[in-house]
């Protein structure tokens, strides 16, 4: 067997799962179609986020959304100004499943996490918004966590 064929038989031992309440969290970026998207928004919004006069911090989110996804920033207020070409978004409040995993199982860990018997091990909700946060101590550490929403 391959290395990625053990990883694909064997995510549940490369991957940490811890629940985690919530509260909602505004964002302003650009918005996309889908993952073949992901590439452009990220340089737009590396090349733009100096726009968003009212953001928390530098770290970005990347926002999956039923009709496809957005790059942005956290911001400190709901309602302060947008700029041109962007989109602004609020996270809600809810009780997430927070994946922890080396980043190079990231195409393991989606094969695996949106099969039926592990959506209902960990009661995840893909009909709802489901978000990571590219960090300091994340990304350039070789770690990524994905916030997926509960049933509960």
């Amino acid at each position: 067997m391959s290395e990625s064929e053990a990883v694909k038989v064997n995510i549940d031992e490369f991957m940490q799962v811890r629940f985690e309440r919530r509260e909602a969290v505004s964002v302003v970026g650009v918005k996309g179609g889908g993952p073949d998207d992901e590439n452009r928004l990220f340089d737009e919004i590396k090349a733009r986020g100096d726009e968003i006069a009212h953001k928390k911090n530098l770290n970005h989110y990347l926002v999956i959304i039923p009709n496809g996804l957005i790059i942005a920033h956290e911001v400190t207020e709901s309602d302060g100004p947008i700029p041109e070409g962007m989109v602004g978004f609020t996270i809600p409040a809810d009780e997430y499943a927070v994946c922890r995993f080396e980043e190079r199982y990231i195409g393991s860990f989606w094969g695996h996490i949106c099969k039926e018997p592990v959506k209902s091990k960990y009661n995840l909700n893909f009909t709802k918004p489901r978000f990571e946060i590219f960090a300091e101590h994340l990304q350039p550490q070789g770690v990524t966590e994905i916030y997926i929403p509960t049933n509960g």
